[in-house]
């Protein structure tokens, strides 16, 4: 008889995983996690907070190309779990193994993934490998509307695909109420490393100061990039107070609070969200494309957020000057940004993944 587990396959584990796979332990009698956790040093105080098992999958070869994750397969068919949710990463050969093995032992298998919102003129042979995966699962599970509608436009069934946004949920909110409203300051939270483009949002403080525009930031973070940083900042002479990693949600809030605005000027993903639950306009460039995930598809344009040209330095300080320089306006849009964040998580992601999930599940009740 098949056992009620559900079996989540993951290459790596995500501190902001967490929450979700706990909520997921209430839908069944057991969670197993699978992923290659030797590969996480940082993880370690993550994975005493999951109340799931967790088995080591190790990685064979490189994520950048093909790779292969042990043991998934043997775990499949030794201990039949009743439903499947794996991230889709076309690389891994690993994935397509859990696919036809699903099939044959007739399990519901969940495959979970951004889409192809990076991929605005996909070549055939992609197309043919996303749509293979899509056949092969018993429902795609985007990360975004916008997710699904990349799927939709290659000629993907909708029944075949469902969206559970990709959120996160900050344990010590700001609601909007709480902000000063005619504050000049600026944050940014996230690593400090190639990508981050960190230097475009120093140099638009710095020509805005040029033009008697004058702003603060605070930057939450750390990466290989700092003593750079700090340098540009000494010589700009812009104000700009380096706080290094947080990871206390509550720290972070507090400092936020006198904030305006979260910018993120390089390629984002969840940060976009976590700006929202703070209460925060947040800034993004507008090429939905060269973002790290879908996640910036949420900001709707001078509504619950500001999209500037990517890499401009000129439409950015433009963009943060229109929020320091506006507050009424500034407040209607951080009030939106909240909602948005409210909206994102008044279901949680597990409650979402199975209203997909029991169309399947109950055929094997």
């Amino acid at each position: 008889m098949r056992s009620n587990e559900l079996l989540i396959i993951q290459p790596l584990l995500a501190g902001y995983r967490v929450s979700f796979f706990n909520d997921l332990s209430q839908f069944f009698d057991k969670v197993t996690i699978m992923a290659d956790i030797k590969e996480q040093k940082d993880f370690g105080a993550s994975l005493k907070k999951i109340s799931a098992d967790i088995l080591h999958a190790p990685i064979l070869g490189e994520r950048t190309k093909l790779y292969y994750q042990q043991g998934i397969v043997k775990k499949i068919f030794k201990c039949r779990p009743k439903s499947i949710f794996i991230a889709a990463d076309f690389r891994a050969i690993s994935f397509w193994a859990v696919l036809v093995s699903s099939k044959v032992l007739r399990i519901p298998v969940f495959t979970h993934g951004q889409g192809l919102y990076d991929k605005p003129n996909p070549k055939l042979l992609y197309k043919i490998i996303f749509k293979a995966a899509v056949i092969l699962s018993s429902r795609y599970i985007c990360y975004t509307d916008f997710s699904k509608r990349t799927a939709e436009a290659i000629g993907v069934q909708s029944n075949k695909l469902a969206v559970m946004n990709n959120t996160i949920v900050n344990s010590s909110p700001i609601t909007p109420e709480t902000k000063n409203v005619k504050t000049k300051r600026l944050i940014y939270i996230g690593r400090l490393r190639e990508g981050s483009n960190l230097e475009l949002l120093l140099e638009a403080m710095k020509i805005l100061k040029k033009r008697s525009v004058f702003c603060s930031l605070d930057i939450i973070g750390d990466g290989e990039k700092i003593k750079e940083y700090k340098s540009y900042v000494r010589k700009a002479e812009i104000d700009v107070v380096f706080h290094g990693a947080i990871f206390d949600d509550e720290v972070i809030s507090e400092i936020s609070k006198s904030a305006v605005a979260g910018v993120y000027p390089g390629d984002a993903g969840l940060s976009i969200v976590h700006y929202m639950s703070l209460s925060l306009v947040p800034i993004a460039h507008n090429d939905i494309t060269k973002h790290m995930g879908p996640e910036p598809s949420y900001i709707k344009n001078m509504i619950n957020g500001i999209l500037f040209e990517r890499n401009n330095v000129i439409s950015l300080a433009e963009s943060i000057d229109y929020v320091i320089s506006n507050p009424s306006s500034a407040k209607e849009i951080f009030e939106n940004s909240y909602i948005t964040y409210q909206n994102l998580t008044s279901i949680s992601m597990a409650e979402i993944l199975m209203s997909s999930m029991n169309e399947f599940l109950k055929d094997q009740s």
